[in-house]
């Protein structure tokens, strides 16, 4: 029988309530009162633990998965022992696993939609190839195991779980530990198991989810194993019509039975992936004749460029939304906070070709610096300086999208290009919503360049701003990294303009200003130092001192898409409705991914302005070029309720909070709207899931008194 630990501690970790509880071991939330944050500790059953070798086991496994970095694999912060119970600590995950989400579009006979497959795969692929290039191998994937977070992100958990009880005495010589539906046909005769083997478990969920059932089914395990191994994968599109023609032989391959048919890796898997969504005449944003082109065999030499200042850092956003005018006799929910320099969530066509090269770049990199940086296969130092030097001019004169396919082409050509990992990182961070991947491209330049403070700046600052976009208040990692960039380079105002934002989103407002100070004192017309004067006024609600900074920015560089969000921000909150709209404008002109955050914020300055129906039509037209952006999703919602039309509000409230499911203020405005339309028990369940997330929160409560005086 499981242990009850609710209110125990273990370690430092107080334990707050019961997540789940799988077939090896229960996951609980808990308290670390030391950094102030909330974090995931599983625990096994005690009939496991009981096992004498199984701690050691467990601590092992812990230790190995905690050395795994990556955007899409849950980390592991720490692990102990308190008396007789074994613990490890991990990073809460706040979001739906894939199983939930593929039984609610089984339950709607909708599949997921290609794109969202071929995001999902080269995630999943990318993670894949980044733990095996360190020796993991999962052995047990399947949607059950891999998280949403926030129903976008996913995250791949458990990994090394299924050795630990491949390893334990409760298991039987020759029995194999896995999901049988998902299960590679070597895993299934209990044979040696590398990275193919989870790719095949990965194909095997990437056909559910395409297909809205599993390729191998059966009313028995051995059954659906003996299917693994000697019956033909089918075609998912016997089952899915409408997907395209190529998904079926990328599949038939990653399905093979024997591993050296296979994908060799999750990067040849991604690529195939995209490939089946462009159609067979179009390439990952160059030719095939291009990228041979890039092809020598010449010797690589990693060459240094400096990042060319002055350029505009990310778009900052207040730090609370203007209050809402309500019609219901309560006053009304009050607004979400907008947390400043917060991104929407990623549009699936920016994703598409970013994902499908990461796997390898990532996986090929760390092969290489290993092997002293040198590859077979690289452009001579002239020519990769030429064209990265042909990327950066790109990349400062706003083509952040063209820059970043020059970038790719020359890691392509040499992956050990440790600059151009730089580049491309910065490319990412300056794109709209590709944090994860701009984390991935800088944690591999700081590995290759120790000493490099550009790319431990930008690295301290994706941090930063990953974790402001989940709402969390550890910027622990993030400060070391940016910390250590000053000390790389004392003259350079970019660290001490990033240092000013992250201490401004903790609250630390007199160290942010004196970095800002810093910043400006050292480069007055640099574009960093000017936006991360602004932002620190911008946290702080002063936003008449922050206006100023943010246009001589802009002034600087007008081609950047990147400031403009923070700007027109503040002009919004000034009540500078005309100017405001012209800057929309512009940016929706300067393109580069913000399309549709120029009409959000152009629907959010007109309903500021009261233009209602202007709003409405900015709203829905941003809504069509990205649906997954809570903000913007509640953005309408509310205009919606306010004018009195409930059920259109409704949807827009409740996408809000599936897509932001941490944000009380979501599920408060959905309860208000069911409360309206009188689905009260719905309500009492939105009310009340507000106040788990904050048992301050007045909007919810006063949702509860009113169902209360109901009686409902």
């Amino acid at each position: 029988m499981a242990r009850d630990l609710i209110g125990v501690n273990l370690g430092r970790y107080q334990v707050v309530e019961l997540v789940g509880r799988g077939g090896m071991a229960s996951v609980y939330r808990a308290h670390d009162p030391r950094l102030s944050r909330q974090v995931a500790v599983k625990v096994p059953h005690p009939h496991l633990a009981s096992d004498p070798d199984f701690s050691a086991r467990f601590l092992r496994e812990a230790r190995a998965v905690a050395a795994l970095r990556h955007p899409n694999i849950v980390q592991v912060f720490d692990f102990g022992e308190e008396g007789d119970t074994t613990f490890m600590v991990m990073e809460l995950i706040e979001g739906p696993t894939l199983a939930t989400v593929l039984a609610e579009q089984a339950r709607l006979a909708t599949p997921l939609g290609p794109g969202d497959v071929v995001v999902l795969g080269s995630a999943m692929g990318s993670a894949i190839d980044y733990a095996a290039a360190r020796g993991m191998i999962h052995r047990d994937i399947k949607p059950s195991n891999i998280i949403l977070e926030g129903g976008v992100r996913p995250v791949l958990t458990d990994y090394g779980i299924a050795r630990i009880l491949g390893a334990t005495t409760h298991t039987v010589a020759g029995v194999v530990v896995g999901s049988a539906h998902y299960m590679s046909p070597e895993q299934a005769q209990a044979l040696p198991l590398d990275a193919r083997s989870d790719l095949y478990s990965l194909a095997v969920v990437l056909f559910e989810a395409l297909a809205g059932r599993v390729p191998f089914d059966a009313d028995t395990t051995m059954a659906i194993l003996t299917q693994h191994m000697t019956v033909p994968a089918p075609s998912v599109r016997s089952y899915n019509p409408s997907i395209p023609a190529g998904f079926d032989p990328v599949l038939t391959k990653a399905l093979a039975k024997v591993p050296a048919d296979r994908y060799q890796d999750g990067a040849q898997l991604a690529e195939a992936l995209h490939a089946a969504i462009r159609g067979p005449s179009q390439t990952a944003g160059h030719s095939v004749e291009d990228a041979a082109a890039l092809q020598t065999t010449a010797g690589g030499t990693r060459v240094d460029l400096p990042v060319q200042a002055p350029s505009i850092p990310a778009a900052a956003e207040p730090a609370a939304a203007p209050q809402a005018p309500v019609w219901h006799p309560n006053g009304g929910p009050t607004a979400p906070g907008r947390r400043a320099g917060a991104r929407r969530m990623p549009t699936w066509a920016l994703l598409l070709a970013a994902l499908a090269v990461i796997g390898a770049l990532t996986a090929v990199i760390i092969l290489a610096t290993r092997n002293g940086g040198e590859t077979t296969t690289t452009v001579a130092a002239a020519e990769e300086q030429e064209r990265l030097a042909e990327a950066d001019a790109l990349l400062w004169g706003g083509q952040i999208l063209d820059a970043s396919t020059q970038y790719l082409a020359i890691l392509q050509a040499n992956p050990s290009f440790a600059p151009a990992h730089r580049q491309l990182g910065i490319a990412y961070y300056m794109m709209s919503d590709s944090d994860y991947q701009a984390e991935t491209q800088l944690h591999i330049a700081t590995e290759a360049l120790p000493d490099d403070a550009v790319a431990a700046a930008f690295l301290g600052q994706t941090i930063s701003r990953r974790q402001r976009d989940r709402r969390a208040t550890d910027f622990t990692e993030a400060e070391r990294w940016l910390r250590r960039a000053v000390q790389l380079d004392e003259k350079s105002e970019l660290p001490h303009a990033f240092l000013a934002e992250m201490l401004a989103a903790a609250g630390r407002t007199e160290g942010a200003q004196q970095e800002a100070e810093t910043a400006l004192a050292l480069n007055s017309t640099s574009s960093w130092a000017q936006f991360g004067a602004g932002i620190t006024h911008a946290f702080a609600d002063e936003w008449d001192q922050a206006l100023p900074f943010y246009t001589q920015a802009v002034v600087l560089n007008p081609s950047w898409p990147h400031l403009y969000p923070a700007l027109i921000e503040a002009l919004r909150y000034a009540g500078s409705y005309e100017e405001a709209l012209e800057y929309c404008a512009t940016l929706q002109k300067l393109g580069q991914g913000y399309e549709a955050e120029a009409l959000a914020d152009k629907a959010f300055t007109l309903k500021d302005a009261g233009d209602t129906q202007g709003a409405i039509e900015a709203f829905n037209a941003s809504l069509a070029i990205d649906d997954t952006d809570d903000y913007t999703h509640w953005g309408l919602g509310s205009l919606l309720y306010r004018e009195g039309s409930c059920p259109e509000a409704l949807p827009h409230l409740q996408r809000a909070a599936a897509l932001a499911p941490a944000e009380p203020a979501y599920h408060a405005w959905a309860a208000w709207c069911l409360l309206e339309l009188q689905q009260y028990d719905e309500a009492r369940a939105a009310a009340q899931k507000a106040l788990d997330l904050d048992p301050a929160n007045e909007d919810a409560q006063g949702v509860l008194e009113e169902l209360d005086k109901l009686g409902v």
